[in-house]
């Protein structure tokens, strides 16, 4: 399954670190000729993929998922792969599971102009309706290999992460701008106002980097404080380090436990995230000494400090010597990210609403952005929370049917 950007003659993916990479369909054709003989279907969700269908289906792949060489809307395609999976894993033919995609997305509340946006969609090869030979089954033919180990990749390591939001909009550059920070920095410090989203984008890179193990290896990761919602698993490296960077935030120091942290963290690669607002003081000498000796200690170690709200000076950084510390503040969401966020929250926009005045929250935005007169445009984004997350979840939600008609008047 590839979700990416495409253009008639390119898909557009990611280097791993939050660039952009270009695949000609020809190196595409030439790329899974060479090493793609155990694919049997491929599922390219993409706009303007048809020419990329076409590259697998000559290179041998039977059965090809794509779009017609149009734009594709992203509900649109949310819509398809939902419903299209679900009937895969319900047992049902490929032939059929496609079909009842097609429906899914034509018949949508969520979909503007579902009927144009279900036939873009293409099983490849194209075949008559009465032809059986898409009519095949994609899971449970056999049983399900045994896990062989071998990936650095670590669920353990992941549940010690919250868990995004939702509704998680127009941070792409902010988690851009963090890994990038993270290729010179040794630690990265997150501050901006409250609401603005500090420990969301902390989230949001962690998970990123979790979940490409290749791209960003490590050894250990850990997010601190512990959570108070995580099962006991029996980690004593996890505990150790989370007591010590408590005491740390006090002041303090337990000489014995920190010995068996040098001996267990030496030469390892690791990542820590720590939510300064979550520890009782902070004591930022203290824990810059301590940083200071896990950056000395491993073979690569990188930290990321939420800082609580108003903390940006001097005597709120860490003293780490040699290492070289970042700061990031998390700005306000864009007009247009702001839009659609009140959009989604907000009970006048969407199909689960009684009375929706709008069904869509991209359209939503949309019109928003068509307008012109750029002082009404922004009392339109003071009104929706001002590019604040917090503020925009609290608007959307409490905002009046009648406030909200004179809100898009």
């Amino acid at each position: 399954h590839l979700s990416c950007h495409g253009n008639e003659q390119y898909l557009a993916l990611e280097d791993g670190r939050g660039g952009t990479h270009f695949l000609m369909a020809s190196d595409l054709k030439r790329l899974v000729s060479v090493g793609g003989g155990n694919l049997k279907v491929v599922f390219v969700s993409a706009c303007h993929s048809k020419e990329a269908g076409q590259a697998f289906i000559d290179s041998g792949v039977p059965h090809v998922i794509c779009s017609r060489t149009d734009a594709l809307q992203d509900l649109a395609a949310v819509e398809f792969s939902k419903n299209f999976y679900r009937a895969l894993a319900c047992r049902i033919c490929l032939k059929e599971a496609f079909l009842m995609a097609k429906e899914a997305v034509r018949v949508s509340a969520d979909v503007s102009n579902g009927r144009l946006e279900a036939d873009k969609f293409l099983l490849l090869p194209e075949t008559s309706p009465d032809d059986p030979y898409h009519d095949v089954q994609v899971f449970y033919q056999d049983s399900v290999p045994a896990y062989s180990g071998g990936s650095t990749f670590s669920k353990d390591q992941l549940s010690r992460v919250p868990r995004l939001p939702e509704l998680f909009v127009g941070r792409e550059l902010v988690i851009f701008d963090i890994l990038e920070l993270l290729n010179d920095a040794d630690v990265i410090q997150l501050d901006g106002e409250e609401g603005c989203g500090r420990s969301t984008a902390a989230v949001a890179v962690a998970r990123y980097m979790l979940s490409r193990p290749k791209s960003f290896p490590n050894d250990f990761f850990g997010w601190f404080p512990r959570r108070n919602d995580l099962p006991s698993m029996q980690d004593r490296l996890y505990d150790d380090l989370n007591v010590t960077l408590k005491l740390a935030a006090g002041g303090r120091l337990d000489e014995e436990i920190w010995r068996r942290l040098v001996s267990a963290l030496s030469g390892l690669r690791i990542t820590i995230v720590l939510d300064l607002r979550k520890f009782d003081t902070v004591n930022y000498e203290s824990l810059g000494h301590l940083i200071r000796d896990l950056l000395n200690i491993c073979s690569r170690a990188k930290i990321i400090a939420i800082t609580p709200h108003g903390e940006n000076d001097s005597k709120s950084s860490f003293n780490v010597s040699s290492k070289r510390v970042a700061r990031l503040s998390i700005p306000k969401l864009d007009f247009e990210s702001t839009a659609l966020l009140f959009g989604w929250v907000t009970p006048f926009v969407t199909q689960r609403a009684r009375n929706p005045v709008l069904l869509n929250p991209r359209t939503f935005a949309d019109d928003l952005l068509d307008i012109e007169d750029e002082e009404a445009k922004f009392e339109l984004y003071c009104s929706m929370g001002m590019g604040n997350p917090a503020r925009i979840l609290e608007a959307a939600s409490t905002i009046s049917e009648a406030a909200f008609l004179e809100l898009i008047k």
